[in-house]
């Protein structure tokens, strides 16, 4: 059984090409796959300033 992405395997749940059981497994690989090729580093962020600087005319 192959599936190409949660879309795709989502239809064919609701359509009945696949098993409950056949797509929760799917479902659950597909998203190990996103989490174990997640590259994604660490940001550093600021705390906004909480007023504008104010430029004197």
């Amino acid at each position: 059984m192959t599936h190409t992405n949660l879309k795709t395997l989502s239809r064919q749940y609701a359509s009945g090409m696949i098993s409950r059981a056949d797509y929760r497994r799917a479902r659950a690989e597909l998203i190990d796959a996103l989490h174990n090729h997640d590259q994604t580093q660490p940001q550093r962020t600021e705390p906004a300033d909480t007023e504008p600087e104010r430029s004197e005319h």
